[in-house]
């Protein structure tokens, strides 16, 4: 490596710069598109340490952790070879230079720590920064020899981001057609740190003063629109995919990382993180201008968005939207019979879709499918209650003869209706009715710290909740089978399904016994209120819908169709963040 002495001391490999430029570009390539064998062998790795008598007699859990202790001293000791190598370089340069080139790897090496601490979860994903760093550290060599840092670093980043859309949109969405999947801001964050640690390589000291100054400006400038696209939850799920619904940072508190963030965390940070390690590179003294300052502030306000600064938690998933329309009070007689003139008029919700896929079938072990049994439903409200009407088609109606709030009503056939009034996702009503006209319903939350708050959380239910004055009927168009278990004999006849009609007071919602101005949820509702909730259907056949032979209640369980109106992309339906919209009109 050269050593070139004066203004704009630089160093640089020998060799035709594009020859580095076709590496550093080929080594994205091959990391980029095989970021599946990536994950392949980081999980070959995992499975190796977590065997007992690898890293630990006990395997598992602590094997685990033996295995990401090994690779985080691995991947940091050739960080510190990294930077021990670029501190020999330092030798004959001026104390001044010297110190602004400390300065700069120890501010870098403090936000490497932030990033630690914050977003990385598996040490694995430490591999980002070695990755980005020689990519950038052969851009450097191959742009200007070396001159040009700033600029390598913004082409690093930029690939970067390539990287995390061919994983989110190529990967996840377009081949392995994953709807949990969101785009990784955290990852961009991390390939920027590793890029700038490469670029660093670089600056002994002054840059070059051919690296122009408001290139990373108008970098920032540019992307700095991104925050806009937060003005539409929705369509920005609808661009960028699933993602958690609480900040990230509500999880440092716990005092463990958290690596999946919101793009409402994920876009001003990242900015942040642009603006801020390219600062480091600027090629003259680094410093912070007043504009610059300003934008940071407004970019981490931007990022920093408590729940309590908005009214309900925001859609931040890709769901239906359906109309409630008001009715005069009393112009729905709860009779199972959908011969009002309302219901005529009333928005009609459906088909259900296979709540697990999203799909309009519903699939077989063997890879076929069969159509889902049709199910349509219809909301309307009132100065009382709001109603909800379900046509059902059913060749098949049964129902066990049980008590109200039999708790294992869920396993017949029902219909069901999750009502989360204020949208935060984390409390909500159940209401079930089946054949037979027998309610079941339930107080849901989701548990706060430590639980973490994420799509695998669990739910608990209260059942001794009981929501008083709920009414409900039920028309069978056929014959309705009583029946005493879920093994009880095949259908002797064809029916065609049956209608519900269920009545929910307002009063059911009230959480406080004198709601005032200040609560989060009006009742009745205004004109344009907007809830969260979701509809579902059990279709359980007792025949099996191949050979038509009798069903156990394990086989029926199995072949049990689980329809929604929202899908929850998921087998249980107590997954709040997937509940669709409901505005009630006039």
């Amino acid at each position: 490596m050269n050593v070139e002495n004066g203004e704009g001391l630089t160093a640089h490999p020998a060799g035709p710069r594009w020859a580095l430029l076709g590496t550093a570009l080929a080594l994205w390539v091959w990391s980029t598109f095989a970021h599946a064998y990536g994950t392949d062998l980081a999980r070959a790795y995992f499975d190796w340490a977590e065997s007992p008598g690898n890293l630990t007699e006990s395997g598992g859990l602590s094997g685990m952790h033996a295995g990401e202790q090994l690779l985080a001293a691995v991947l940091a000791l050739l960080g510190v070879v990294t930077i021990g190598f670029a501190m020999r370089r330092l030798r004959g340069l001026d104390a001044t230079m010297r110190r602004e080139t400390v300065l700069r790897w120890a501010v870098w090496s403090a936000f490497l720590f932030l990033v630690w601490k914050t977003l990385i979860v598996f040490a694995s994903e430490l591999v980002h920064f070695g990755q980005y760093a020689l990519i950038s550290a052969l851009l450097c060599a191959g742009l200007d020899r070396g001159r040009r840092p700033q600029l390598a670093f913004l082409v690093a980043v930029a690939l970067g981001v390539l990287d995390e859309a061919w994983q989110h949109w190529g990967l996840a969405v377009w081949i392995q057609a994953n709807p949990r999947h969101g785009f990784d801001w955290s990852d961009l964050i991390l390939n920027a740190t590793g890029a700038c640690g490469g670029a660093l390589l670089f600056l002994p000291g002054r840059g070059a003063p051919n690296e122009p100054r408001p290139l990373l400006r108008r970098t920032v400038t540019v992307l700095a629109l991104l925050p806009l696209l937060l003005l539409e939850p929705a369509a920005l799920a609808a661009l960028f995919g699933s993602y958690t619904y609480e900040p990230f940072w509500s999880e440092l508190g716990n005092g463990k990382p958290v690596h999946w963030m919101t793009p409402f965390d994920g876009i001003p940070l990242f900015l942040v993180a642009l603006l801020f390690l390219g600062i480091l590179l600027s090629p003259r003294r680094a410093h912070v201008s007043t504009g610059t300052s300003l934008a940071l502030v407004l970019l981490v306000t931007l990022s920093i968005r408590p729940s309590s600064r908005i009214e309900g938690m925001p859609v931040h998933e890709v769901v239906p939207t359906a109309h409630a329309a008001r009715v005069a009070t009393g112009a729905i007689r709860i009779d199972g019979v959908l011969d009002e003139d309302a219901w005529a008029i009333a928005e009609r919700i459906g088909p259900f879709v296979h709540s697990p896929s999203g799909a309009g079938e519903f699939p077989l072990a063997n890879g076929g499918s069969v159509p889902l049994a049709p199910t349509h439903a219809r909301m309307l409200w009132d100065d009382k209650a709001i109603y909800f009407a379900f046509d059902v088609s059913d060749t098949d109606v049964w129902g066990r003869d049980v008590p109200r709030d039999e708790p294992t009503l869920p396993g017949d056939e029902v219909v069901e209706v999750f009502i989360d009034p204020d949208g935060d996702e984390l409390t909500y009503y159940e209401f079930e009715v089946s054949p037979l006209n027998v309610q079941y319903d339930l107080f849901n939350f989701v548990p706060r710290a430590p639980t973490d708050l994420n799509p695998s959380a669990r739910f608990i239910g209260l059942a001794d909740w009981d929501a008083e004055d709920v009414r409900s009927a039920v028309s069978v168009h056929g014959t309705l089978d009583r029946v005493e278990s879920w093994d009880s004999a095949a259908p002797m006849d064809t029916d065609v399904g049956w209608t519900v009609e269920i009545a929910i007071p307002w009063r059911v919602f009230r959480t406080t016994t004198t709601p005032g101005t200040g609560t989060r949820v009006t009742l009745p509702p205004r004109i344009g209120d907007r809830w969260r909730l979701n509809l579902f259907r059990v279709e359980r056949p007792r025949v099996s819908p191949v050979d038509g032979a009798p069903l156990g209640r394990h086989d029926a369980s199995r072949l049990a169709q689980l329809q929604a109106w929202s899908a929850a992309h998921n087998d249980s339906f107590h997954q709040a963040w997937r509940f669709g919209i409901v505005e009630f009109i006039d």
